[in-house]
């Protein structure tokens, strides 16, 4: 609900802090910054509140393919649903980032990328 408060009142700060966290990288928080101030504030309020609608668990039982899920030691999400994704989703491969937060693709792009490339050549 937090964010989409921001999202319609304050735009501006609310992409300056998202920049601030996802990047150490002073060029890519401007970057970042000014891409999401260009955004639709209608569809970025509607993809916070479809993200808190949303559910997987019914359908995560369903998925018979290879999974790879990359979470921060951090992040809520982990420490919420590991187990669920342990005991739902047999054919995974689940790795933990230790001190890291959700927001894995732009504070460890290299590591990500290795994880990515070995599951991928060990799948196929």
């Amino acid at each position: 609900m937090l964010g989409i408060l921001a999202v319609e009142r304050n735009k501006h700060f609310l992409a300056k802090v998202l920049a601030y966290s996802h990047t150490k990288d002073k060029n890519y928080r401007k970057i970042l910054k000014d891409h999401m101030i260009k955004s639709n504030t209608m569809v970025w309020s509607k993809y916070y509140l479809e993200s808190l609608l949303f559910d997987c668990k019914k359908d995560i039982k369903d998925l018979s393919i290879q999974t790879l899920l990359m979470y921060g030691s951090k992040s809520d999400h982990i420490n919420t649903y590991l187990k669920f994704y342990q005991n739902n989703l047999p054919n995974s491969d689940i790795y933990v980032v230790q001190g890291e937060s959700h927001q894995l693709p732009t504070r460890q792009p290299s590591y990500i990328y290795q994880m990515l490339a070995g599951f991928i050549l060990n799948k196929t």
